[in-house]
């Protein structure tokens, strides 16, 4: 028997959430972080959407370092392949009174309003992505956002606001960056938003920016900004969203999650 393998498997197994504790993850969630706390009892949580790509890389190896993970689904999500046969029992399915609340509709309403201008009311805007609703609860409470995604042109998504990051993803990232000062109450110190630009050189979608082109950058509030860092963000630890895009270059973004979450 191999000593790693059944050391991962016994902190895979360690780290499912009980149905119980899943079904209770979403109110805990829109009440706040000392509500997950209390849920989590004192372990790491990492929350993402079971997606292919990232978001299922990010779970497996999240469940190999002994942390909680959640998987938020709408009705209209539908898991990874990988997700469903290894990590099923991570998927946490949200119901219309949760994805509908108040609480969500306000949120989802001020992420319109900060990137996407163009869409005249919220109902237009849920009409194109209402599937990203579920977004919203991966990044309420988490402490910190590790995203690894593209970087879209200042017209792509007919977006206009500062945080460029594309699809689904951005959505989650302008949603945790209004949280923040200037735009929202909490403290610009305490924004931990970080970019792993993976956008293919080949693609027209992406900016192409050599700055933070196939390397992290954090989030500086102050400047609306990406700040690119000289090394791999701090490794994820508490309440944590680990998102990202649905395709991974194999030797750059793929290895960027796996070289964060390499067990210490």
């Amino acid at each position: 028997a191999c000593p790693f393998l059944e050391l991962y498997t016994q902190r895979v197994q360690d780290s499912m959430m009980s149905g119980e504790l899943l079904a209770e993850l979403p109110t805990a969630i829109l009440t706040g972080r000392s509500a997950v706390n209390a849920l989590a009892e004192g372990r790491s949580v990492m929350l993402s959407g079971a997606s292919d790509g990232a978001d299922t890389l990010f779970g497996a190896l999240a469940l190999g370092c002994g942390h909680l993970v959640a998987h938020l689904l709408g009705p209209h999500n539908v898991p990874s392949a990988a997700a469903r046969a290894g990590q099923q029992e991570a998927l946490c399915h949200l119901d219309d009174g949760i994805l509908h609340s108040e609480l969500v509709d306000e949120v989802v309403d001020a992420i319109r309003r900060a990137r996407y201008p163009n869409y005249a009311s919220l109902a237009a805007f849920d009409r194109d992505w209402r599937k990203s609703r579920r977004n919203v609860l991966q990044v309420l409470c988490a402490d910190a956002v590790y995203a690894v995604a593209y970087r879209a042109p200042s017209a792509g998504d007919s977006q206009t606001a500062a945080c460029d990051v594309g699809g689904g993803t951005g959505y989650a990232c302008q949603c945790y960056i209004n949280r923040f000062q200037p735009l929202g109450p909490e403290a610009a110190a305490s924004c931990r938003l970080y970019l792993y630009d993976d956008g293919a050189p080949e693609w027209a979608g992406c900016l192409k920016d050599a700055r933070t082109h196939r390397r992290w950058s954090a989030w500086d509030p102050a400047s609306q900004a990406w700040a690119p860092l000289d090394g791999p963000p701090p490794r994820p630890e508490g309440v944590y969203a680990g998102i990202g895009s649905t395709r991974l270059h194999p030797n750059f973004g793929d290895a960027a999650i796996r070289a964060l979450m390499a067990p210490v």
